[in-house]
């Protein structure tokens, strides 16, 4: 497994700064690109995945009818900042 300590990236591209892997040969410029990519491209799932558990949480709720949503606590209007904000200290 290989570790990443710093890069920078300036006019001239990507700079080695102390990058290694666990052998302590240093890594390639275009590994480095790999790494960054792959790292964003996974925190964008992640987070297409946390919207897409939202919105299901939302959905869920909103099938409650009014009696429900009052017992529990929340109002239909409500719906929305609960799930994405939680609900509070009141």
């Amino acid at each position: 497994m290989s570790t990443v300590t710093a890069t920078k990236v300036g006019s001239k591209g990507i700079e080695d700064i102390s990058q290694a892997t666990d052998d302590g040969t240093a890594l390639s410029p275009s590994t480095l690109v790999l790494h960054s990519l792959t790292s964003s491209i996974r925190g964008i799932i992640a987070g297409l995945r946390e919207q897409r558990r939202l919105r299901r949480a939302e959905r869920d709720l909103e099938t409650f009818d009014d009696r429900m949503l009052k017992d529990i606590g929340i109002g239909r209007s409500e719906i929305r900042r609960v799930v994405r904000n939680g609900r509070g200290f009141w």
